[in-house]
Formats: C-alpha cells, sequence, structure tokens
C-alpha cells in the first residue's frame, strides 16, 4: 500500500439479519447506488435478502473505531472457487473521499489470504474512479474490461485482481 494515510477500520463478520439490519440506515442512500447494478433498496427487507451471509458469501461490518463505533459500510467476500474470491463493498456516504474504501480492501485482502486463497477480484463501473483509486492502492492490477448495463444504460467495467 503507498503512502496515503488511510483511518483504523475494524471488520467484524456478521453471522445473522439482525447484525446486517445495523447498517441499513447508512446504506439505503440512493447515492451509493450510482455505479453498482442494483438500484437502491426499497425496504430493510430487500437489504437483507441481498446481503444474507451464506457458506460462499462472507459479509463483514466495517466500524470506524473513533471513541465510538461508528457504522462505516459493508464488505462481502464472495467465493468464486476453491483459491480466488471477489469483493464488494459499499460505503455510507457520509465517509467517502476519506479512505474507508481502501481501509476496507485492505482488510479484505488480509481476511482472504487467511482463508488461504490465492487471488482475490473486484470490478468497478469504469467512472467509478475512486472505487477504482482504492483498489488499485492496494495492489491490485487492472485485468481487463467487460461491457454491461447499468441502470438500463451501456457501461464499461473495469476488472482488476490481486495476487494473494
Amino acid at each position: 500500500m503507498d503512502n496515503f494515510k488511510i483511518p483504523q477500520v475494524q471488520l467484524r463478520r456478521l453471522h445473522d439479519a439482525d447484525a446486517v439490519s445495523q447498517f441499513y440506515e447508512i446504506l439505503s442512500d440512493a447515492s451509493i447506488y450510482t455505479y453498482i447494478t442494483a438500484p437502491a433498496p426499497r425496504d430493510i427487507n430487500e437489504f437483507l435478502g441481498r446481503h444474507r451471509p451464506t457458506p460462499s458469501n462472507m459479509v463483514f461490518g466495517a466500524y470506524f473505531r473513533a471513541e465510538d463505533e461508528n457504522h462505516v459500510g459493508l464488505l462481502e467476500i464472495r467465493l468464486d472457487d476453491m483459491e480466488s474470491a471477489s469483493i464488494g463493498y459499499f460505503v455510507g456516504v457520509t465517509y467517502w473521499g476519506k479512505g474507508f474504501a481502501s481501509a476496507m480492501i485492505h482488510l479484505a485482502t488480509e481476511e482472504a489470504r487467511t482463508m488461504g486463497l490465492r487471488k482475490i477480484f473486484g470490478i468497478a463501473d469504469s467512472r467509478n474512479t475512486a472505487s477504482i483509486r482504492a483498489l488499485e492502492r492496494n495492489g491490485f492490477v487492472r485485468n481487463g474490461e467487460r461491457l454491461t448495463m447499468l441502470k438500463m444504460k451501456a457501461s464499461t467495467d473495469i476488472v482488476l485482481s490481486r495476487v494473494l
């Protein structure tokens, strides 16, 4: 990781819907879903349905380590196979541009390494330069592009990966 100063963030694995629901308030803001295929969740049940922990989808809550532990966002590690995984992350709007995504990605790569994974992938819309930059700060390199649809319009995703 370069000299970019990242905030102190702690990840905690969330095992149930009650724990995931704590993040609904900060992660239901429509602004967060600008570069995400799915729209903002209509309600908490839809949010929980999307982010339910499963054996192949580990959900982590991200907490800012301040005087009180503020909810910052969610991070998901989805197992692709026995050697690789994809990560996805959501950061509350209040925390944008402050290094929280970089901190979460850093912790995700450490978690993936402890799981014995050999490679981790991240995908970001080509216009989401902040997310691409956060992945690259964490040693991810561009592997290519893929055409996709975003909000009923053609879009391009950047595929990045990191060998662990």
